[in-house]
């Protein structure tokens, strides 16, 4: 958990997980709160952790005023030489506008964002890859 709030570059204050089970069936929950203290929950279900090839899960904003808005992810993990490891992450939309919508909300930017931090930590040796 820890590694994930600092690839976030996310301030414990700022962010509450309500569940977290990192596991086949297990599903995890988090509020973020933004600077004007306004809250915005997720939440995702695990439908396949495989250890260490891939992830399967389907993710939801919960702030939309229709449920059902699911992502299905998948994120699959290939070993690399000298102690590396290539990740591969699919993001699988119901519509074309939900696509857009997500687009338009500055998801881009924090995932990249959280990308660009993840390769610092690595870098740095504060998390192992």
């Amino acid at each position: 958990m820890e590694a994930l709030l600092k690839m976030k570059k996310i301030d414990i204050e700022t962010l509450r997980f309500e569940k977290f089970e990192p596991r086949n069936g297990g599903s995890w929950r988090y509020i973020h709160k933004d600077k004007d203290g306004n809250e915005y929950a997720f939440h995702e279900v695990n439908h396949e952790v495989t250890a260490p090839e891939r992830i399967i899960s389907t993710f939801e904003f919960e702030g939309l005023p229709e449920k059902g808005h699911v992502i299905l992810e998948t994120a699959r993990f290939e070993s690399l030489s000298d102690n590396r490891t290539k990740l591969m992450s699919q993001s699988v939309f119901q519509s074309v506008a939900d696509r857009d919508g997500m687009l338009q909300s500055g998801m881009k930017r924090g995932v990249n964002d959280s990308y660009d931090r993840l390769d610092e930590l690595l870098a740095k040796g504060l998390i192992k890859g």
